[in-house]
């Protein structure tokens, strides 16, 4: 019986734990309403050196993206996030700490997304976009974006630009699922896992990419 009881209250737990996280990941990962056009993100930043490697590559292209900001490498970096208002991109909150929201309670996340929002409005912009890290939502995540009139925005595609590949891999991927639109996902910060010199490559790789789009485009 005592088992038995034990076993309900598992599946009970479970149960509520799968609204709270899973699905409500699933949820936030729905196809992105701007597919059809080439929209570029970025992840992590911002960071000193690629940053303004990315602002500098967009710029000579005529192109604007998206960069998701982390709250903590903010600091010190004010300036690059100015910047990247400055020259007509968007800007989405990454949350404050690069955690996991599956595993947070709600006063984590809570407070890890209003954090990162805050750190973002401290520079004088206004974040108008939100993503989890890991790609990772919650119940409460979505509260608070909706709260802070935030929208979730996921990807299309990711293409493990966290690690250093051989030359061409990450152009070639990103010339075999975007050619034709979509919301790529890149990093030009590091956080988590990222190799040491990963997100520099992306630069080149990044680059690479779209003056072969502008070919085969044109």
């Amino acid at each position: 019986m005592i088992l038995k009881k034990l076993l309900v209250s598992a599946g009970a737990l479970i149960g509520i734990w799968a609204i709270y996280g899973p699905m409500a990941s699933a949820f936030a990962r729905k196809k992105p309403k701007r597919w059809g056009e080439l929209v570029l993100t970025f992840d992590d930043g911002p960071d000193e050196i690629v940053t303004p490697k990315v602002l500098d590559v967009l710029k000579r292209k005529n192109l604007k993206g998206i960069f998701f900001l982390t709250g903590t490498a903010i600091k010190g970096r004010e300036h690059i996030v100015r910047r990247i208002a400055k020259e007509g991109h968007e800007i989405g909150v990454h949350g404050q700490s690069h955690i996991n929201h599956l595993w947070q309670s709600p006063s984590r996340t809570k407070r890890d997304v209003q954090e990162g929002y805050d750190s973002i409005v401290n520079c004088g912009v206004v974040p108008i976009y939100y993503r989890g890290p890991y790609g990772a939502y919650n119940t409460m995540t979505l509260l608070q974006c909706k709260k802070l009139g935030l929208q979730v925005l996921h990807w299309d595609g990711i293409h493990g630009d966290w690690e250093i590949n051989p030359v061409g891999k990450l152009a070639y991927s990103l010339n075999h699922v975007h050619m034709s639109g979509g919301v790529v996902v890149l990093h030009d910060g590091r956080m988590g896992k990222g190799q040491i010199g990963a997100n520099e490559k992306m630069v080149e790789e990044l680059e690479m990419f779209l003056i072969l789009r502008e070919k085969l485009v044109a």
